[in-house]
């Protein structure tokens, strides 16, 4: 896994240009940056993953991938990439990893979802980076009453982690269900350690 340093709120360039910059926030939490950067761009690659894992219990990869990626919206796919290959990872006597890896799959979307679609804040308290969940806050009689999240470095490294964690397990069942076949399997993969969940933000603002 790429190395990402540990440290927080750097100082902004000097040779930026002058005017507005889009979210220049994240030019004094880089490290925080890196790490949502790769967080919302990895989810695709679960999903991709899950693809994989479809197209080897259908054994037909061209509808497989037709038919996750015709449907529009995280959730769907993962309902319906599970309806279509629950039953054939039970019956190769992988049930356990494969219940767990969905519903992990379901937490790095949650994961993933609130940095999608929130506001980022810098109280300028010395006090981290903050977000607020606006998709969520909309479902409240008042959005004035949403609560500010901080999301520190450390739960960030935490988040990443658990997504490179699901990723092997998701790997894992693809190759199993492959040897199980008596196909040769894409690369070597064996179950990875359970790793706990992480939180979803590392508390609430002041």
């Amino acid at each position: 896994m790429p190395h990402i340093p540990k440290s927080s709120k750097s100082p902004a360039k000097k040779d930026q240009p002058d005017g507005p910059i889009f979210l220049n926030i994240f030019d004094r939490y880089r490290t925080e940056g890196l790490y949502i950067g790769r967080i919302l761009a990895g989810y695709g690659e679960l999903e991709f993953s899950i693809g994989r894992c479809l197209a080897v219990a259908m054994n037909d990869a061209n509808t497989a991938f037709k038919t996750l990626y015709r449907v529009r919206g995280e959730e769907q796919r993962i309902l319906i990439a599970d309806a279509l290959m629950r039953s054939v990872y039970e019956k190769a006597s992988l049930k356990v990893p494969y219940c767990e890896a969905i519903a992990d799959v379901g937490w790095c979307k949650a994961i993933r979802n609130q940095y999608a679609h929130c506001h980022w804040v810098d109280f300028d308290k010395g006090n981290g980076l903050h977000f607020v969940e606006l998709e969520n806050g909309a479902k409240k009689p008042n959005i004035g009453t949403v609560q500010f999240k901080l999301v520190s470095v450390e739960t960030l490294e935490q988040q990443d982690l658990y997504f490179a964690y699901v990723h092997a397990c998701l790997m894992y069942l693809e190759h199993k269900l492959l040897s199980l076949a008596g196909k040769p399997p894409t690369w070597p993969a064996e179950l990875p350690k359970k790793l706990d969940r992480p939180p979803l933000h590392s508390a609430k603002a002041e």
